[in-house]
């Protein structure tokens, strides 16, 4: 097992969250709060953001990547996910700052990071632009960015996300009962109430998002982009 650090020793935190290592598993998994990393295969460990999360790349098959640690959001959850294989790629030629940024959609990015386009003008002041240089929302692998469009407009966003293609989107409300949970986002245990349009790879939603260990995400203010982080692997 090798890791990537001065001590060559494997690590038992990644930032709040416990760090095992077993036989018994076959591959790297989160139980009981606390992530567990099989002992049985050639598994190379590489800490980010300070020792708050680790990357851990599994050779047995077919090399594997996973990403997990405590999340940088303030309720800190301990969180471990299968990503796509080239996440190690952009980590070993471009650096930590560049893998994080593979996570987030370029449909988010274009949203949030050019304050200088006519998008942005309409939803912020020049001075808000400055202080406010990125403009997304995240819960989990969600991300969200508030969108400068209402009603009927949204038909201009969605052919700016999908280019013009059939995307099935249908504007409806959810259910809001009492007893009611939602609906589930991208098949992930995030949940939304409230007013959406639904696209194959988003939702342009307001509302309240909700997820077990994580503070409601509130995108009441205006419409949203909604997005799943890209490059995550659902589990089997």
């Amino acid at each position: 097992m090798r890791i990537l650090n001065v001590e060559r020793k494997l690590p038992k935190k990644a930032g709040d969250v416990d760090v095992d290592y077993s036989e018994r598993v076959k591959t790297p998994l989160i139980k009981e709060g606390k992530i567990t990393v099989p002992l049985a295969l050639e598994v190379e460990i590489y800490p980010i953001c300070n020792g708050m999360q680790v990357i851990i790349n599994t050779k047995n098959e077919r090399n594997r990547c996973y990403f997990g640690g405590t999340d940088n959001s303030p309720e800190k959850t301990p969180f471990l996910t299968e990503v796509e294989a080239d996440k190690l790629s952009i980590f070993f030629n471009e650096g930590e700052e560049a893998f994080y940024d593979s996570f987030i959609p370029d449909e988010i990015e274009f949203f949030s990071r050019h304050p200088g386009n006519h998008f942005q003008k309409q939803l912020f002041g020049t001075k808000e632009l400055q202080k406010y240089p990125s403009i997304i929302k995240r819960q989990g692998d969600i991300f969200a960015v508030p969108v400068p469009y209402d009603g009927e407009e949204v038909e201009i966003l969605i052919g700016l996300i999908d280019s013009g293609e059939n995307t099935g989107c249908y504007h409806e409300f959810c259910q809001t009962k009492i007893d009611g949970n939602g609906i589930r986002l991208f098949s992930t245990r995030h949940t939304l109430k409230g007013e959406y349009i639904s696209g194959e790879r988003f939702y342009i939603a307001k509302g309240i998002i909700s997820a077990p260990d994580h503070h409601p995400l509130i995108l009441t203010d205006r419409f949203h982009l909604v997005m799943r982080a890209e490059g995550v692997i659902d589990d089997d």
